[in-house]
């Protein structure tokens, strides 16, 4: 389906079509109108279905559509909260890409870097907020943000908030947002934490459920290797070496174990970078960029970036330790 059929404005389709976005994926035929109907919506999508520019796109044009009136001073009318400082910075990258066309201002908030950025930004003026729960909830605190004009809220990657820990900070945000508000809900496993925080948010909501259309049994060859702890990383290192594995990200449980792996790798003489929560946000960032870029060859990571992360072209994908949950 063309994004002139789901009644977005040229405008828009011009920037989209400038993007390189042709038609619209299935979960944004289905989102989209919903969310310019001012309807809640609960939506089960996995990464790589385009979620993020289904809510995107329908909020820049509403809030690009309001009354001139309204539009100044500047306040806080979407609150997007995402579970980590990547996917966050992600998200408000896309709506940096529509800034020029829509004249909506937004930032990303998140732990790990100083807040003074943050602030300055905020109070300059941002109609929408893109936010990790804890330093939200850090700035409300001090008084530094307000948001008693928030309209939307938006849960990215929502399941993926409560296993992390976000719970108690999730429902402490909704009780200080206005009664009646849209709220959108993106998750891609239902579980039982998610069925109670969709009651307590959605009032009559939209639902949608949208696979990937990339499910692992069609399009990935997957290899399962038993071998002892102690063996892991040389067997890793021999498929490295004797396979045409030049590129990859590797995913491991903790946090000690990416920087033990790290130096393995520099033993090796083995160009890797590695990402995980302990990590300042510049050093994570300069971590991404420099594997986005193919300065090295090797991300090793902890199941952070297991969500949300766009990295192009990448062929293979190595757990050294199974994840938590199979999806």
């Amino acid at each position: 389906m063309r994004f002139n059929e789901l009644k977005i404005l040229p405008l828009f389709i011009k920037q989209l079509e400038k993007l390189g976005y042709q038609e619209a994926t299935p979960i944004q035929e289905e989102a989209v109108p919903i969310i310019l109907s001012n309807k809640d919506l609960v939506a089960c999508a996995k990464t790589g279905t385009g979620k993020t520019l289904a809510f995107v796109l329908p909020l820049l044009q509403k809030l690009y559509l309001r009354d001139e009136s309204v539009k100044y001073p500047r306040r806080i009318k979407v609150l997007i909260l995402a579970p980590t400082r990547e996917l966050a910075i992600q998200i408000n990258d896309l709506l940096q890409a529509f800034k020029e066309v829509s004249n909506i201002k937004s930032t990303a908030i998140f732990g790990g870097v100083r807040q003074g950025k943050q602030v300055l930004m905020i109070e300059r003026g941002v109609d929408i907020l893109v936010a990790t729960p804890g330093r939200l909830l850090d700035l409300y605190q001090q008084g530094l943000l307000s948001l008693e004009d928030v309209e939307t809220l938006v849960l990215d990657e929502a399941d993926r908030m409560l296993d992390m820990g976000f719970s108690q900070s999730v429902y402490q945000i909704l009780d200080l947002l206005p009664g009646c508000i849209q709220t959108l809900l993106f998750f891609a496993t239902k579980s039982k934490e998610i069925k109670k925080l969709i009651k307590t948010t959605s009032h009559e909501p939209k639902q949608i459920m949208v696979s990937s259309g990339h499910e692992a049994k069609d399009t990935i060859v997957q290899q399962l290797y038993f071998v002892d702890k102690e063996n892991k990383a040389k067997l890793m290192f021999h498929l490295i070496e004797s396979t045409p594995i030049d590129r990859a990200i590797i995913f491991v449980k903790t946090k000690r174990n990416v920087e033990t792996l790290l130096k393995k790798f520099d033993r090796a003489k083995i160009s890797a970078v590695g990402l995980h929560g302990g990590k300042a946000q510049s050093a994570r960032i300069c971590a991404l960029n420099a594997f986005k870029e193919n300065q090295v060859r090797f991300l090793v990571t902890t199941d952070i970036a297991a969500r949300g992360i766009d990295i192009d072209d990448i062929k293979y994908v190595i757990n050294i330790d199974l994840p938590e949950q199979k999806e």
